[in-house]
């Protein structure tokens, strides 16, 4: 009997032991973490395209206007033409006088002027008559009493009322005047220099530079 009742005591404490584990793994065990869901960004409606700028219109060459058309009565305009090449290099300094320069179509400089003297055109490179000029020097040839004398002429200040030059367009110029102003349009390079006048440039696909 004494023994029975010990069994029955060792099987209650085992019964509490196993009713005691089972609570503590029920304590042990973690809780479900539930995790909220994030909102949405709110969606951006795109910007719309920056309206496209309208093309610039080409500024209309500015006009120069054309000399007199010459005259055994005027004997103050003369005129002088050289052919010369596409990208020819053209110099002209003045003494005094406006310079204006435009540029055309042909393989050919012209220069008109209204001056005491004439005007020249002067290749100064090493070409000959049969092939085209790539630099050109103009200047005015000043009547002197020796050339009225003699039939010739010497070169003195280059002294006028204006000169006119018509080039290639992809011709270089080297302008310069100590009073006048200098209009140069429609050629690829001019360098513009005057000590007392205006430098007005324009349609010049290439280099500028102009003092004034």
């Amino acid at each position: 009997m004494k023994r029975s009742f010990t069994l029955l005591c060792a099987l209650v404490l085992v019964c509490v032991g196993t009713a005691d584990a089972q609570k503590a793994k029920v304590k042990a065990k973690p809780k479900a973490v539930v995790l909220e869901e994030a909102a949405p960004l709110p969606v951006q409606d795109p910007k719309p395209p920056a309206p496209a700028r309208a093309p610039r219109a080409p500024r209309a060459p500015r006009s120069l206007e054309p000399l007199e058309p010459l005259s055994d009565e005027d004997e103050e305009v003369s005129q002088q033409s050289l052919p010369a090449a596409a990208k020819v290099v053209v110099r002209l300094e003045l003494q005094s006088g406006d310079i204006q320069v435009r540029g055309w179509d042909k393989e050919e400089v012209k220069a008109e002027a209204v001056s005491l003297g004439r005007v020249m055109l002067e290749r100064t490179d090493e070409g000959d008559e049969k092939t085209k000029a790539t630099t050109i020097e103009v200047y005015l040839k000043i009547k002197t009493e020796r050339e009225l004398a003699h039939g010739d002429g010497d070169c003195g200040e280059n002294i006028a009322d204006h000169v006119i030059l018509n080039v290639p367009r992809g011709a270089t110029l080297y302008l310069k005047t100590a009073n006048g102003d200098i209009l140069a349009e429609g050629i690829a390079e001019v360098n513009a220099e005057t000590l007392n006048g205006d430098v007005n440039l324009d349609t010049i696909s290439r280099y500028v530079s102009g003092y004034a």
